[in-house]
C-alpha cells in the first residue's frame, strides 16, 4: 500500500513561500559573480585575441594569474568592488 503521509521537499510548489526560499538559494552571491565575471573576461578576451590583436590574450592570462593567487590568499580586486557595489557577500570572499 502507499503511505500518504506527505513528503517534505523544496520542489513541490506548497505556495508563496517555496517559491521565495527557492528564490533565496539560487541568489547570486559575490562568489558567482566573482566568478561569473571571470569568466566573461576570458571568453571575451579570447573573442578579442582571435579577431582583434593576439595581445589579448594578455587579459586572459591576468585573469587566470588573479584567480589562482585569490585561491590562496582570499584576495580578489574584483571581489572588493562588487562588495562595494552592493552585491550580497558568499562563503569564499568573506
Amino acid at each position: 500500500m502507499l503511505d500518504a503521509t506527505p513528503v517534505e521537499s523544496s520542489w513541490i510548489p506548497e505556495g508563496p513561500a517555496p517559491a521565495r526560499r527557492f528564490a533565496k538559494e539560487t541568489m547570486m552571491t559575490l562568489d558567482r559573480v566573482v566568478l561569473s565575471f571571470a569568466g566573461l573576461m576570458v571568453l571575451l578576451s579570447v573573442a578579442l585575441g582571435l579577431y582583434v590583436s593576439p595581445y589579448w590574450h594578455l587579459l586572459t592570462v591576468f585573469v587566470g594569474l588573479n584567480l589562482i593567487q585569490s585561491a590562496f590568499t582570499g584576495f580578489c580586486p574584483a571581489a572588493i568592488v562588487f562588495r562595494k557595489l552592493g552585491v550580497k557577500p558568499g562563503c569564499a570572499f568573506s
